[in-house]
């Protein structure tokens, strides 16, 4: 689905919002605690049950289940002003009262403290998936061998499964396997993160990190990543490269680099490049190691044909970890008049790119005045943040984090409307760009209601390429479902491009709607271009997921 990173800087007042509820403003909105408080706070005041707005009630109520000790009014407000970490146990609580499905907040939690890895904890650690209390050992010691027989077997495992056995794993840093046993866990896994979506993805993302860093299994995880990126018949390269940049382990660092300086594609480069950012940050490279990055990010930098590659920002973020002395290298490379990173002092925005705010309130006012109910107390001043990270960071992990965070609140809906509203103001032929943008936020965001508006700009004719194709890597991963006809006759049109006009963005976009396709498990479309598409790279790109062991494919849909 995506990737992770780096920690977010803070860009804006007040935690989770201010005045009311007996909330005081807690830190930089950029902050972690806050994040998750904020998460905590609008689920509670906009969900499903309207008592649950007074946090009187609430926590009078919060005794019992996953958290059995009581909580005062207090405690509620400090949790979600981000002033003090949350328990695990009081997130699956929130999760309980609020009728939500099992790990939707705690998912989310985790990827969005493993992003802001170098931020303060903001969920108090606790054993197990579950989030409950240390168990007895020997009890403990009988689950976790259950769990990994299970993990070593054609069983179906569903992504809280893969929570609760990596959580023990994690628990047990002696734990010791076999090579072959942890070779076949982590490529089961990887297999399955590559082919989960939404929340069946997430908790198996997080699983997967606990494995890079774990210290029985980081070697063969590294290992799994680093061979489904070196081999040309893979399908998914950025995900599974990038992936590598949550380990300090050496080998990890050495896999990215490589791939940066001989990528076994574009696509494993742009992953490569990606985890580099994060890699600079933490310090993961040995000085020979930096020396390439760096080179590598100034070959970007100093080419002027390259300032609408998607790669560009990613190149940009680099350069600003990299000692001064990068910078001065790059001011001497460059050769135009003019010629300067974008985002630095004196670039223009990129193309596309709106030149203030103005949309990105808009789409929060809309979004806000959708909700369900009214909450005069209560000042959202972290939604706006969210928003215009989510249409405008120049970073995509820091947008598709943003959307993460949207999505798991009950301002999915009401943002993913106020997105495609801003959609229709749109010319789409001539702000390609910001369409772009608008659809790969509905990617995460959007919901089955926007779906046909998707629909209609992926079959549109005549629109520029990049349209199209980010139409159709949203309708891969939003909600709903499309009809087959619409699949065959997307395929058929840019078929025909791509083999009577030889149009290569054509052949790009067949190769996502594959990927949408299998995504979406419409595995008899898969079949039928498997079998009679006249482009043999299309073919083996369907014939790759349908060749996916079935229990895997399977396990990764729940």
């Amino acid at each position: 689905m995506a990737m992770r990173g780096r920690p977010l800087k803070p860009a804006g007042q007040a935690g989770g919002g201010s005045g009311g509820d007996g909330a005081d403003g807690g830190g930089g909105a950029g902050d972690l605690r806050s994040r998750v408080g904020w998460l905590l706070r609008v689920n509670r005041l906009y969900g499903a049950e309207e008592r649950w707005t007074r946090a009187a009630t609430f926590a009078a109520a919060f005794a019992g289940g996953a958290h059995p000790g009581a909580v005062s009014t207090s405690k509620i407000s400090r949790w979600e002003n981000g002033l003090v970490a949350v328990p695990r146990q009081a997130v699956r609580r929130y999760e309980e009262l609020l009728t939500l499905e099992t790990g939707s907040l705690l998912s989310t939690v985790d990827v969005i403290t493993r992003y802001m890895a170098a931020a303060p904890a903001a969920v108090e650690p606790g054993r197990g998936g579950s989030g409950r209390g240390r168990s007895d050992r020997g009890g403990a010691a009988q689950r976790g061998e259950e769990l990994l027989e299970r993990l070593d077997s054609t069983d179906t495992v569903t992504g809280q499964v893969w929570d609760e056995a990596t959580a023990w794993i994690t628990s047990e840093p002696g734990l010791r396997l076999r090579r072959r046993e942890w070779d076949s866990i982590c490529h089961r896994l990887l297999v399955e993160t590559v082919a989960a979506d939404g929340e069946a993805w997430k908790p198996r993302f997080e699983s997967f990190l606990r494995l890079l860093n774990h210290p029985g299994s980081r070697e063969a995880a590294i290992a799994t990543c680093a061979d489904w990126a070196a081999s040309p018949g893979s399908q998914v390269y950025i995900e599974t490269i990038s992936m590598l940049d949550a380990s300090a382990h050496p080998d990890a660092a050495r896999h990215v680099v490589a791939q940066l300086n001989a990528p076994t594609n574009g696509d494993a480069f742009v992953g490569a490049l990606l985890a580099c950012v994060r890699k600079l940050r933490d310090h993961h490279f040995s000085p020979a190691q930096r020396e390439k990055v760096t080179e590598a990010v100034l070959d970007i930098l100093a080419d002027p044909s390259r300032t609408q590659d998607p790669v560009y920002p990613l190149a940009t973020a680099a350069l600003a970890l990299l000692p001064p002395d990068a910078t001065r290298r790059l001011s001497g490379r460059l050769r135009l008049p003019g010629s300067v990173p974008a985002g630095f002092p004196g670039a223009r925005p990129p193309a596309g790119r709106p030149a203030d705010g103005r949309p990105h309130s808009l789409v929060a006012a809309r979004s806000t005045a959708l909700l369900p109910r009214e909450n005069p107390g209560f000042e959202d001043l972290l939604l706006p943040v969210l928003i215009g990270e989510l249409l405008d960071a120049p970073v995509s992990d820091d947008r598709l984090y943003a959307a993460f965070l949207i999505r798991a609140t009950p301002y999915r809906a009401s943002v993913a409307d106020a997105l495609v509203w801003e959609l229709g103001r749109q010319r789409p032929a001539q702000a390609v760009a910001w369409t772009v943008r608008l659809l790969e936020a509905l990617r995460v965001v959007g919901t089955p209601v926007e779906r046909p508006a998707v629909e209609a700009l992926a079959a549109r004719p005549g629109l520029p390429i990049a349209v199209p194709t980010a139409a159709v890597q949203a309708l891969g991963h939003m909600g709903g479902a499309s009809r087959p006809e619409l699949w065959r006759g997307l395929v058929a049109r840019h078929t025909t491009a791509a083999t009577a006009g030889g149009s290569e963005g054509s052949r790009d976009l067949l190769h996502h709607a594959v990927y949408s396709l299998a995504i979406r498990r419409h595995t008899e479309e898969l079949r039928r271009i498997a079998a009679v598409h006249p482009l043999a790279p299309v073919r083996s790109a369907a014939r790759w997921w349908l060749d996916l062991p079935a229990h895997m494919y399977v396990s990764a849909g729940q």
